[in-house]
């Protein structure tokens, strides 16, 4: 009720040209350590969302935190899409070690920015990040905030790269693990890898299951995407907890809505 309340006042003041905004928080940015897998990690802290998520001593290494780390083995070329301000990007560096590479891409110019900071602050040389939409052919497109805008004249025009294209500029002939995290442009991210998934890399896929239709896709085209039918895995289901791993072997194991992470490997020939 309360929340309806507060939508209701701030539509009616956006009306008359006034927008209710939250009182700054004077404490931002700022640089925090926390430790992670037994290793201290310095971080810029540069929003309320990023302040609320890791603005602690630990951070523990929860079922998503422990699959990628299982699929970063040393020596292992890893291309993320979505890497927001780079906690797992910085986590995988130093995962894969000096012989290993992280390939970190980012839409939202802001967090991209942080990225950039977080990346060099850790002195992670093994990494490198790229401000750019991941898309399915490269061109231009719009943005919304953090997320690629679904109507037409609506968010700013951003650059917007395919993988294959990504790693064909950076002479990238192999990829061990793909990462993503695109808040329902799943589909269009995996168009543009088709080379990629000819390969058949470990995949880490973070499945927004109320967004993907906003796009013009669906739970069965993103399953025909990766050839699901040639991966096994498990899942971690975000409204039951973040500590357990489910198994599953087709997408009727999904639930229905919510968002699902999915850390998949491929069958043997």
């Amino acid at each position: 009720m309360a929340g309806a309340l507060k939508k209701l006042v701030n539509d009616v003041l956006r009306c008359v040209g006034l927008e209710v905004r939250r009182r700054p928080d004077l404490s931002l940015p700022f640089i925090h350590k926390f430790a992670l897998d037994d290793r201290e990690i310095q971080f810029w802290i540069t929003n309320q969302h990023a302040k609320r998520w890791w603005h602690k001593p630990l951070l523990e290494m929860n079922a998503e935190f422990r699959s990628l780390k299982s699929f970063c083995i040393p020596g292992s070329t890893v291309i993320e899409v979505g890497a927001h301000h780079g906690v797992h990007t910085v986590a995988m560096g130093n995962w894969v070690g000096d012989t290993g590479h992280v390939y970190a891409l980012e839409a939202n110019g802001d967090n991209a920015l942080t990225l950039y900071a977080n990346v060099a602050l850790n002195n992670l040389n093994n990494c490198t990040c790229r401000h750019a939409v991941v898309g399915a052919v490269s061109g231009k497109i719009k943005l919304d905030g953090e997320t690629v805008a679904t109507k037409k004249h609506t968010g700013t025009q951003t650059t917007v790269i395919s993988l294959d294209d990504y790693c064909t500029e950076f002479d990238i002939a192999n990829v061990d693990l793909l990462k993503i995290d695109v808040e329902g442009y799943e589909a269009q991210v995996l168009k543009g890898a088709r080379k990629i998934m000819s390969q058949r890399p470990k995949i880490a896929l973070e499945l927004h299951l109320d967004d993907i239709a906003s796009y013009g896709s669906s739970v069965n085209e993103i399953a025909e995407l990766i050839g699901i039918d040639d991966y096994y895995g498990e899942m971690m289901i975000r409204a039951k907890d973040w500590e357990t791993l489910y198994p599953f072997q087709s997408i009727t194991d999904f639930p229905q809505s919510g968002i699902v992470n999915l850390f998949m490997i491929p069958r043997s020939p």
